[in-house]
């Protein structure tokens, strides 16, 4: 029997414990959508488009979604893979189940 809830994705609680104060609201509606991207499909990384990230978000501009990609990255709560002429891919980082770095 799998200790999964189906049609769910499982959130570690030092997210909600710990970041959800330190982050921006936008920041972690991302975190959350990109949780749910890769560890909701029992993937690694994902490819996102930043005009998908902005849509979660419901910015017009896609520009305006680069700080809360770089908030995330400095917790290192995400990574970007960046290749050349391709849609980025994102990942978790190290800090994804650990208590905010003080």
């Amino acid at each position: 029997m799998s200790k999964f809830i189906p049609n769910s994705f499982q959130v570690p609680n030092v997210l909600v414990d710990e970041y959800i104060t330190e982050l921006s609201s936008h920041s972690f509606k991302l975190l959350m959508f990109i949780i749910r991207k890769t560890k909701g499909w029992q993937k690694h990384k994902d490819t996102i488009s930043t005009t998908q990230l902005a849509g979660v978000l419901g910015l017009k501009m896609i520009r305006k979604v680069y700080p809360y990609i770089k908030e995330l990255e400095d917790f290192d709560l995400i990574k970007v893979h960046k290749s050349l002429s391709k849609t980025n891919q994102y990942s978790l980082g190290k800090n994804f189940t650990k208590p905010v770095p003080k």
